[in-house]
């Protein structure tokens, strides 16, 4: 009875941090071109704009996560904290900034998207270094994040055309407020510092884990299709016939397609290991890029959405606790944080090279790309999985 409540319990209460961060999230990055759009910001502008919040981020995130882990995670609720107080300060600034300062409401905005970007790895992580990390069900919380995501979208999607794109920022300084009141109470389970033996001085992260660069090449390219049909979605939309009002359906429905595989992903583990989970979801990147481009209308866009389900739904789950499993407690803030740095360097390029496709040429060409770039990560992906399986067999 005391471990069942236990699992309740830390399941619960992780869940709770999951569902503000991923609302606080939507309010970014799921209405980032719309927003820039409509403040007086091109496509390009855009690109550039959101290529280098991501680079910042990618920048940090390495930086931080190691700075973590040789606190013994001590340091990990204390830069979090620090996140969302920067966050909910630029979110402020721009309901604040008139509306002639465009340029400062944009920065503001792209600050927003780092401090999102920096957040996820040590979102992730608390799951793992939490004083119940062994009775949370990663997959059942990241799902909960996904249902709140969903509830944003689609009641942002509606509060935008009554009341304004202001409603962006104050969803995210009440989502942070709320979550800063959640991770507070969220115990941490502390380790011993990093040792700095002569061995480890000698071999760093990727000589440990010499597969782990391939995997994070087969994820850029996947995130690179994952970034085109994310940051532009707006704009795919739009040529396949919808509106503002139903850019918050696709986005809702997409992210209560995530939900089954999310809240089963402890269930899918018994059927098969989080490394073949892992490798599949390449092929539903591919597949989902493959039907937003070929879908004539906004009733196939939404059938489209299925694909969801085995892309980013199954991604963001199984590359988790594929790296959980593969690397050691004193590594694991830095696995999660150079998936993210994958992801996040991706986005920062998929936003620059979708933002000049669409200035330059069309939403079809850069769909073509966004397949061809799926097709590549889910081969390379597979490889990187291969080698980093084999080096954990081989211990």
């Amino acid at each position: 009875m005391k471990q069942r409540t236990m699992h309740k319990n830390g399941t619960f209460h992780y869940s709770v941090i999951q569902g503000f961060f991923w609302m606080a999230y939507c309010a970014g990055t799921g209405f980032s071109s719309t927003y820039l759009l409509n403040i007086g910001f091109e496509n390009a502008e855009i690109g550039i704009l959101i290529a280098l919040s991501g680079l910042l981020a990618a920048f940090l995130q390495p930086t931080l996560a190691g700075v973590i882990d040789r606190s013994g995670k001590r340091k990990l609720k204390p830069v979090i904290f620090g996140g969302i107080l920067t966050a909910s300060l630029l979110s402020a600034v721009i309901l604040l900034l008139p509306k002639a300062l465009w340029l400062l409401s944009g920065i503001c905005f792209a600050g927003n998207l780092t401090v999102m970007q920096l957040l996820i790895p040590l979102v992730n992580s608390l799951s793992i270094c939490g004083r119940e990390s062994r009775w949370i069900n990663f997959g059942f919380a990241r799902a909960i994040g996904s249902l709140t995501y969903a509830g944003a979208s689609y009641l942002l999607g509606m509060l935008i055309s009554g009341l304004g794109l202001e409603v962006l920022a104050w969803m995210r300084i009440l989502s942070f407020a709320a979550m800063t009141v959640s991770l507070a109470a969220f115990p941490i389970r502390y380790t011993q510092e990093e040792k700095k033996g002569k061995e480890h001085e000698k071999t760093g992260f990727f000589s440990r884990y010499p597969g782990f660069p391939v995997m994070m090449a087969g994820c850029f390219l996947l995130y690179l299709c994952h970034s085109f049909l994310t940051y532009y979605n707006y704009q795919i939309v739009l040529t396949k016939g919808g509106n503002e009002e139903t850019y918050g359906v696709v986005i809702a429905l997409a992210a209560m397609l995530e939900l089954p595989v999310m809240f089963g992903f402890a269930g899918m583990q018994k059927k098969a290991s989080a490394a073949v989970w892992f490798r599949l979801s390449g092929l539903g990147y591919f597949l989902k890029a493959l039907g937003c481009l070929l879908s004539a209308n906004m009733t196939a866009y939404y059938v489209v959405q299925i694909f969801q389900m085995t892309a980013w739904a199954l991604i963001s789950v199984a590359s988790v606790s594929f790296v959980k499993e593969v690397t050691a407690p004193e590594d694991s803030t830095r696995g999660q944080a150079y998936i993210t740095l994958s992801y996040t360097v991706a986005m920062a390029a998929g936003s620059l090279s979708g933002g000049f496709l669409l200035q330059l040429m069309d939403v079809p060409t850069m769909l073509v790309c966004a397949v061809a770039f799926a097709a590549a990560g889910t081969m390379i992906l597979s490889l990187g999985i291969r080698k980093v399986s084999e080096r954990l067999s081989s211990i």
